[in-house]
């Protein structure tokens, strides 16, 4: 098990709510203290100043291992817990959900930029003229992709290769895409109504590379 792993190689987990705006998007991180049907953590800390938790939060876990690389999935808050500190008195975590799926974190590769870097922008996906869009969120941007939450799931699930119309406004330079992409990866989430949509650009998108350059410094 890949938290276990991680939890026995002392490796730090860094911590995002999934209900975020350029406002919120914050990165956390905690240590791992204990990994059984739950997943036990320190209080998360922000800049070294601690971050409480709320009961139900919705979380992206992400983590890297030697063997995995970079890895992410979806928690969930399931509320306080008492860690015992050698004697002392109690120190304070948090119990989550062990998440469903792990799966490689794309935000890590070279001229790669997330959400939380000014770029969670509201998206529509059509699959075909005349239809209701399908809507998310960006959570990863690359010059060759992106990474899309979405808010709900149509009845006829997507498909890996099908080609979609996506239309998203990013920041300048490049301004608003209307166009043809192709469905690379699909993921799973603990809330069966999202998904997570790996986008394939299917031509170089005019801005990004300059787009890419200003988050990752900003960053």
């Amino acid at each position: 098990m890949a938290l276990a792993a991680a939890y026995e190689a002392h490796v730090k987990l860094k911590l995002e709510p999934l209900k975020t705006s350029i406002a919120n998007a914050t990165i956390m991180t905690a240590a791992i203290e204990y990994v059984g049907e739950d997943l036990i953590i320190s209080q998360p800390v922000i800049g070294g100043v601690t971050r409480p938790l709320l009961t139900g939060e919705q979380l992206r876990l992400s983590f890297s291992l030697k063997e995995l690389g970079h890895v992410t999935g979806e928690t969930e808050v399931v509320g306080r817990f008492k860690i015992p500190s050698g004697g002392g008195e109690p120190l304070h975590g948090y119990r989550l959900t062990i998440p469903d799926e792990l799966f490689p974190d794309e935000r890590r590769e070279s001229g790669r930029a997330g959400g939380s870097v000014n770029l969670a922008r509201e998206v529509e996906i059509y699959r075909r003229p005349g239809e209701d869009p399908i809507r998310g969120v960006v959570q990863n941007l690359s010059k060759g992709g992106m990474q899309i939450r979405t808010h709900d799931s149509p009845e006829t699930p997507l498909r890996s290769g099908e080609r979609v119309r996506l239309i998203v406004h990013l920041p300048p330079p490049v301004g608003g895409i209307n166009r043809m992409v192709t469905i690379a990866r699909l993921a799973g989430n603990r809330n069966p109504r999202h998904r997570v949509i790996g986008i394939a650009f299917e031509h170089d998108i005019p801005g990004l590379v300059e787009l890419l350059k200003k988050t990752s410094n900003a960053a």
